[in-house]
């Protein structure tokens, strides 16, 4: 199941958020939450958080912040389900990847995304951002 994300997600969000390395995504999708932002979680059977979303929408151009899925349930498409939604409200969907990232480039490059270029030391620790971008086209599209 995909819902927004709501207060009492902030637990499991912030846990998420630690699998990625990345405390900020926590405290940003948290705040956004409340504010009413563009945030989504997805919801195991059982009723707990597997995965989330945090992206921006500009009219119909949506930039991907941040998504982390719990390690036990990666390769399930949960990250997939996440994508769709945010490309269901988009025309264009940007993002930033560390460079080194091969499973997410992966990922991105699977369901449609393009690397359009580099963004040197993008990262505190120095890493490399890799910049993708994905165009979708209602009529041809079969991957949003």
């Amino acid at each position: 199941m995909l819902r927004g994300a709501v207060l009492e997600d902030a637990g499991a969000v912030s846990a998420l958020a630690a699998c990625i390395g990345c405390e900020k995504a926590a405290a940003d999708a948290v705040r956004l939450s409340l504010e009413g932002g563009a945030v989504r979680v997805t919801v195991s059977d059982e009723g707990g958080v597997n995965g989330f979303a945090v992206w921006s929408l500009v009219l119909d151009e949506a930039e991907i912040q941040y998504i982390a899925v719990a390690p036990e349930c990666r390769r399930r498409g949960v990250a997939t389900r996440l994508i769709d939604e945010i490309a269901a409200r988009a025309s264009v969907i940007f993002l930033e990847v560390r460079e080194g990232n091969a499973a997410a480039r992966a990922l991105y490059k699977k369901r449609g995304f393009a690397e359009t270029g580099v963004r040197r030391a993008y990262y505190s620790d120095g890493e490399n951002a890799v910049v993708m971008r994905k165009e979708i086209n209602r009529g041809t599209d079969t991957r949003h």
